[in-house]
C-alpha cells in the first residue's frame, strides 16, 4: 500500500471535473463531460447571404445523457 502525506496543502482553483478527498475514498458514478460546437463553414456561389445568423447543430447524444 502506498502512502502519500502532506503537512499542509493550499488549493487555489479547482476545475469542473476536480474533486479534493481526505482519508481512503472510494470514487463511484463521476463522469465529466465537455463538448464545444461552434463555426461558421463557407458560403460559395454569387448573390449569398447570410440573415439572422441561426445554426442547427446534430449530434448522437440526447440532452442530459451521460456518456458511458
Amino acid at each position: 500500500m502506498v502512502r502519500i502525506r502532506f503537512g499542509t496543502i493550499k488549493i487555489d482553483s479547482l476545475a469542473d471535473s476536480s474533486s479534493v478527498n481526505s482519508g481512503i475514498n472510494i470514487i463511484i458514478g463521476r463522469s465529466s463531460r465537455e463538448e464545444t460546437n461552434e463555426g461558421m463553414g463557407s458560403i460559395n456561389g454569387k448573390d449569398n447571404r447570410v440573415e439572422a445568423g441561426q445554426h442547427v447543430m446534430r449530434t448522437n447524444r440526447s440532452p442530459g445523457r451521460e456518456e458511458a
